[in-house]
């Protein structure tokens, strides 16, 4: 209930926000302007939903409710731009990649479910605010892309990862790739973009597991999904 309530008060202040700047060419840029440059958050008040939001997204134990995970991920989903500038989620970046990894690949199925859009909005929400220059020293935001980049394609290679958390790297490697651009993390880290794309290249599925028919939907489903990854991935 805390956290649903934290979230309407937030929708609330978006909305006041953007009537406020009604002369905006249009509400996207008006939401644009807000989120990082005039957020309707206190540094204060972002640290502690980031903190909050981040501890909650811990998974349940045996026979626990998963309620509290669910509103977390969807907090993260709905809001994560209005809480992304330090001290927020971007100061535990790493952290939340780590959690919401962890929710993707749950065995509960509806954690799993919540945890793709969470996912999806914390990748484009950290990449947004990477890549503006408001929201902390360059010095700052580098160390956090490469970071969180170096994370997402060990992730990506390692010969143990799981399909689903390979599928999660891949697409966080395109979603920051702008970003990276934007600190100038290609060059000052070592980061190629061809090699990137080389690298990203050699997880597309198979297109034998189609041409077989597998039974397994879960396998089936994960190939349609990296296969959207990598493509998003490309495009980004």
């Amino acid at each position: 209930e805390a956290f649903d309530a934290v979230g309407s008060a937030l929708t609330a202040l978006k909305r006041e926000s953007a009537k406020k700047s009604a002369d905006a060419s249009s509400v996207a840029a008006c939401e644009s302007e807000t989120l990082f440059r005039a957020s309707p958050l206190d540094d204060d008040s972002r640290r502690r939903i980031a903190e909050a939001t981040l501890e909650a997204l811990a998974l349940p134990g045996g026979g626990q409710r998963s309620d509290v995970t669910r509103a977390a991920l969807r907090m993260v989903a709905d809001h994560a731009r209005a809480f992304a500038a330090p001290p927020g989620m971007l100061s535990l970046a790493s952290e939340y990649f780590k959690a919401l990894l962890l929710c993707r690949t749950s065995g509960n199925k509806n954690i799993r479910q919540a945890a793709s859009p969470a996912t999806d909005a914390f990748l484009a929400a950290t990449a947004d605010a990477l890549a503006d220059a408001s929201t902390a020293p360059e010095a700052e935001r580098e160390a956090t892309w490469t970071r969180l980049s170096e994370d997402a394609l060990a992730l990506m290679d390692a010969r143990d990862t799981k399909a689903k958390e390979r599928t999660v790297a891949v697409r966080a490697v395109g979603k920051l790739a702008r970003a990276g651009v934007a600190v100038g993390g290609f060059g000052a880290s070592g980061f190629d973009p061809d090699a990137m794309l080389a690298r990203i290249a050699r997880w597309t599925s198979s297109e034998r597991s189609f041409a077989d028919g597998s039974n397994d939907f879960d396998r089936r489903y994960e190939a349609m999904e990296r296969q959207t990854a990598v493509l998003g991935a490309y495009a980004d």
